[in-house]
């Protein structure tokens, strides 16, 4: 036995309901850049910058470094005439078409009658809150050695106080890491234990002159790499290199 199921159809007639765009909203600070053939403009006045805008509707204002904007909204965007103010006479420089849509910032241009392409983006966020790091621990990397060698560091406080003198032996070619304390970015040869260094230096001796050391002061706490790199002073170079 077969079933079928039908429904009866009401006709009538369907008005199309019209959403308005969005307006857009120019208003505020921008981050924009200016782009000639999609290159930085060498002899235009904007390059990268911000562009303040002010006003709504039929009277806008808007200023980016020594120039003045003004203008008004139009069926195709923004329109804003440009003046530079930078010599104090206020001379025409162009004019632009911007458009906005959901934050973004584009047109294009006239500066000095040659076509400039723009675009920007509102300023990111300020941070709620400021992000501590610990720049505690120093890394020093052995990087190479034509035998075993055995290194020593001495670590001292700024004023002259020891606060450490550790050695380890260093196999040919090989490789291993001093650190003042444990670090999440490295696994660690030797531990210099040298408590809170205030300042002060670690000086670096070996056996030979063959051998190579960097430095870094880092992040402990992060395992990935967040610091500077320190600058070593060598005393007594490898013949024919370059440090």
């Amino acid at each position: 036995m077969s079933k079928f199921l039908c429904a009866a159809l009401a006709l009538g007639t369907v008005s199309a309901l019209t959403i308005p765009a969005s307006a857009a909203d120019y208003a505020g600070r921008w981050e924009i850049s200016g782009r000639q053939f999609g290159m930085v403009p060498s002899f235009h006045p904007i390059s990268d910058g911000r562009l303040v805008i002010s006003g709504s509707g039929g009277n806008y204002t808007a200023t980016y470094n020594a120039l003045r904007f003004s203008g008004s909204e139009q069926k195709d965007g923004l329109h804003l005439d440009c003046t530079d103010h930078s010599s104090g006479d206020g001379k025409s420089c162009g004019a632009f078409v911007l458009q906005e849509t959901k934050g973004k910032l584009t047109g294009i241009g006239t500066m000095s009658g040659e076509r400039i392409d723009i675009a920007g983006q509102r300023p990111a966020a300020k941070p709620a809150g400021a992000t501590a790091h610990e720049f505690v621990p120093k890394q020093f990397h052995t990087n190479f050695s034509g035998a075993t060698e055995t290194v020593r560091f001495v670590t001292r406080n700024f004023d002259g106080a020891l606060k450490s003198n550790a050695t380890y032996t260093l196999d040919h070619l090989a490789t291993k890491t001093a650190s003042t304390h444990n670090a999440q970015a490295y696994s660690e040869n030797l531990f210099l234990v040298t408590g809170i260094v205030k300042q002060g230096t670690t000086a670096i001796a070996a056996t030979s002159i063959n051998i190579i050391c960097t430095a870094e002061t880092i992040d402990a706490s992060s395992s990935v790499l967040i610091g500077v790199a320190r600058r070593g002073i060598r005393f007594n170079a490898a013949p024919g290199s370059q440090e």
